[in-house]
């Protein structure tokens, strides 16, 4: 199975304190640094659960610079199994980068980001990726795409893809007021969702799903409670996986990669949402972002003790 993912492809820094901070001068920290952004660390995911299963093609589009962050980025994402072939590279602007410098008990004291090249996304990039778009069977967009883009490509796909949304941030969401196509399926999570729909209170999700006609399905993920599913006017809500947390980034990156992994093998939105939950398990238990290694048996043995033993 094809499936394309289109949105951000970023550099990110970690900056950590060794002593508490001093502003306006030179604080000793451990610095770490990592590929990033939502749509490449979904993509990544995939390409190491499905590594070398040549019946699936991951597909990363998006743009970088031409510099070193870029190429480190996509080395590192290829090295996942994932196809960046047709990644745009710009010499005009340089990679996306998000930095955060946190004190010494790993908490965010500030972020920064420069998100510059997300403009320089054009209607004719899409256009050199439409034999791509058309040719796929799971289409997933990122909210870091400026809304006109995520309108062109969503124009150029076929009606028989599955099409998917992920939100990004309450910053991003906001983009899609100016959505003109219908979507099969949002992922957000309850913040997002709620700051969108500028609603005050968790029981009034219910009420707007069923006045939303953009998006056919809505998913919508509230940390370790359960995760909502509308559809057809009816909300199931699906237990999580209880975990040892050692490391929450990366943890809903993971949940989307394991709910498009579902339906890479025909589960039902459904199952699809409890692997998803099977996958953001296994990141929030890794020091790493993601786990090293997805081992197909053990993404199954953690998802048949969780789900097929209730």
């Amino acid at each position: 199975m094809k499936v394309t993912i289109i949105g951000g492809i970023n550099y990110d820094l970690t900056i950590t304190s060794l002593n508490k901070i001093i502003p306006f001068d030179s604080n000793p920290s451990k610095i770490n640094y990592s590929p990033g952004g939502v749509g490449r660390n979904i993509a990544e995911v995939l390409g190491k659960a499905f590594y070398k299963n040549h019946k699936h093609e991951i597909t990363m589009l998006g743009a970088v610079g031409l510099d070193f962050e870029g190429e480190f980025v996509l080395k590192e994402t290829e090295n996942a199994g994932v196809n960046c072939k047709n990644v745009k590279k710009d010499k005009k602007i340089s990679t996306g980068k998000y930095i955060t410098f946190n004190d010494v008990n790993n908490d965010m004291y500030v972020a920064a980001n420069d998100m510059r090249i997300y403009d320089h996304i054009s209607k004719e990039d899409i256009l050199l990726w439409e034999n791509i778009l058309k040719s796929t069977e799971i289409l997933l967009i990122d909210t870091n795409l400026n809304i006109e883009i995520i309108n062109k490509v969503l124009s150029l796909t076929p009606k028989n893809i599955i099409t998917i949304i992920e939100t990004v941030s309450m910053n991003k969401i906001l983009k899609l007021k100016g959505l003109r196509y219908d979507v099969d399926i949002l992922k957000t999570n309850k913040n997002e969702f709620m700051y969108f729909y500028n609603l005050d209170e968790e029981h009034q999700i219910f009420e707007k799903c069923k006045n939303i006609k953009s998006f056919h399905d809505i998913i919508i993920t509230n940390k370790e409670k359960e995760v909502l599913y509308y559809s057809d006017q009816k909300m199931d809500y699906i237990k999580t996986i209880s975990s040892d947390v050692i490391n929450s980034n990366g943890a809903g990156d993971s949940f989307t990669a394991g709910l498009v992994y579902g339906l890479m093998n025909n589960f039902s939105i459904i199952k699809s949402i409890e692997y998803g939950n099977v996958f953001a398990s296994l990141s929030l238990r890794s020091e790493k972002i993601f786990p090293s290694i997805l081992k197909i048996e053990k993404i199954n043995e953690i998802y048949r003790r969780s789900y097929d033993e209730d």
